[in-house]
């Protein structure tokens, strides 16, 4: 899986786009999956500043599928 894939999973699955963001920006209150300029992925969720559960990958598809799973948990992303 590669971040076109997980994007179109996300709206087949009706996540909010709110509730997630692609990229280096820290937003609060959302889960955030971005690829550093070192080529690792890091998955987290930003709050307050911090980036809390902060997971890091070597490939895109562990870092994406890492990131859906933990998304499709939380059900006040949809």
């Amino acid at each position: 899986m590669n971040l076109q894939q997980l994007q179109l999973k996300l709206d087949e699955l009706k996540i909010k786009p709110s509730s997630y963001s692609f990229g280096s920006s820290l937003p609060e209150e959302q889960y955030v999956i971005e690829q550093l300029p070192t080529g690792k992925w890091l998955t987290y969720y930003a709050q307050r500043g911090e980036k809390a559960g902060l997971k890091e990958f070597t490939e895109e598809e562990d870092a994406c599928l890492d990131f859906l799973r933990t998304i499709e948990q939380d059900s006040t992303c949809r």
